[in-house]
């Protein structure tokens, strides 16, 4: 990765992305953040072996059939599908904007399972998924394996369940145990990227930072040379949403009985409109702007 100044900015060029970040001074975190999904065992189970074949010499093989979307929250993308998702689910996407809106074609996810989190911590990532109304939610983050627990020195937890808040802007500012889920069934849930080694810490549970200390080292892996950090995604955690809302049936097992709800946050306030995916203008007056 090449980086170089500018006399306004801070410049990063990845050139085999090809993606070029520039930073202004004192300016807003925006990153790229990772995630992997899984929500239909069934599917997932047929990745690499029927569907989603690299260099299957059968086109119905190498087909990975959109399952669902995914884009970013905002007015601006209403009329977007978004990028499609397949049962190989592995998203990637601009954080430190309002949010991604997942959205699947059959109805809304029975349990969907978020893991191998790759995001800055401070650069957050909100997650929008609509439901049934009336639908609740237990949201649940934990170690995988009893090898990993038992290398947690004492006042370490192995598993944190999120709490209820009352808005989406508490979801972005919490520490990343948090949900919201709106009257209507729109839910929203901060992801956030959490140690291989812990979900909560003797000060509680926090968002691990680059700067993290577990005893063995630093709490999120990483790569670091010459000034660069790239944060490494971890397999040993799980992210669980579990959903009381019933079963579709027929084959739909994995998803919710009842439509998701169609209404959507606003993410702009009165007089103002979506310019990008993390920025809100004045409608009279397009320099005056406000950001996620």
């Amino acid at each position: 990765m090449l980086s170089y100044l500018i006399s306004c900015c801070a410049v990063l060029v990845d050139e085999q992305g090809p993606v070029v970040f520039i930073q202004k001074q004192l300016g807003l975190n925006r990153d790229l953040g990772y995630m992997s999904i899984r929500w239909d065992e069934t599917k997932h189970a047929e990745v690499g072996n029927t569907v989603c074949m690299n260099f299957s010499t059968s086109a119905e093989q190498n087909n990975c059939a959109t399952l669902g979307y995914i884009k970013h929250f905002g007015s601006r993308f209403e009329n977007d599908l978004g990028l499609p998702v397949t049962a190989a689910s592995s998203i990637t996407g601009l954080t430190g904007g309002f949010g991604w809106e997942l959205t699947f074609l059959v109805g809304a996810p029975k349990k969907l399972t978020i893991t191998r989190t790759e995001i800055k911590p401070d650069s957050p990532l909100i997650l929008g998924i609509p439901y049934p109304e009336g639908t609740k939610v237990t949201i649940v983050a934990e170690l995988l394996g009893n090898n990993a627990c038992k290398q947690v020195a004492e006042g370490y937890t192995c598993r944190e369940e999120y709490h209820e808040v009352d808005s989406p802007e508490a979801v972005r500012n919490s520490q990343g145990n948090a949900y919201h889920m709106d009257p209507s069934g729109f839910l929203t849930v901060r992801v956030i990227m959490l140690s291989r080694k812990f979900i909560g810490s003797p000060d509680g549970f926090t968002i691990p930072t680059t700067e993290t200390i577990y005893e063995e080292g630093y709490a999120l892996d990483r790569f670091e040379r010459e000034g660069i950090l790239l944060l490494r995604r971890s397999t040993k955690y799980d992210i669980t949403i579990e959903a009381d809302c019933g079963v579709r049936g027929n084959g739909k097992e994995a998803y919710c009985r009842g439509e998701p709800t169609t209404y959507r946050p606003s993410v702009c306030q009165n007089g103002f409109e979506q310019v990008s995916y993390d920025k809100c203008c004045d409608k009279n007056d397009m320099s005056s702007c406000v950001y996620a």
